[in-house]
């Protein structure tokens, strides 16, 4: 089978959803190899039918946060695995960055998950913050939202970009004090 998604949907035995950038660039009409799948409990099993299944090679990216990636060994695809963060889709979901990448599509079929109204910030073209949070649960998505912006020609919704700059200030400063 030469389509991961398909073969990774076939392997599951249990729910997994394609999410973040992948569903934001699917929706955005832009092709890409690179795929996020949160799934419910730990990836390792489903990791490695996927490899099986394909020509690829598994590997863990984070002991610490259960991740995996399989990588096609012509390298035209990856797909990094990991566990729910949170009780569902939905905690999940909301633990994201940006609203643009808070957008779930379930592999077994059924309706996008689209609880923070991404896909209508991606017709508007506006990358928006989930929750007033998104930035201290992890500082690098400052440098993520800004990297989306030029490479995506979004505008930044204004209290998003105050809180990134903030967030970015406030990492400035505590740099200078040590």
């Amino acid at each position: 089978m030469s389509d991961p998604l398909e073969a990774l949907a076939e392997v599951a035995d249990g729910p997994v959803w394609l999410v973040g950038g992948a569903v934001r660039d699917r929706l955005l009409g832009r092709a890409t190899g690179d795929f996020d799948v949160a799934v419910s409990g730990d990836p390792r099993g489903l990791v490695r039918r996927l490899a099986r299944a394909l020509p690829a090679h598994p590997f863990e990216l984070s002991e610490t946060f259960g991740a995996w990636r399989v990588v096609a060994r012509d390298r035209r695809w990856q797909i990094d695995l990991l566990p729910l963060n949170g009780s569902g889709i939905a905690e999940d979901l909301a633990a994201r960055d940006l609203t643009v990448n808070a957008i779930a599509e379930p592999l077994h079929g059924g309706e996008i998950i689209d609880p923070f109204g991404g896909r209508t910030d991606l017709r508007a073209r506006v990358l928006r913050m989930v929750s007033d949070g998104a930035f201290e649960a992890d500082p690098l998505r400052t440098l993520r939202t800004a990297r989306l912006a030029c490479e995506l020609g979004f505008a930044v919704e204004p209290a998003t970009e105050l809180r990134a700059r903030w967030r970015r200030s406030e990492e400035h400063t505590s740099e200078l004090q040590s």
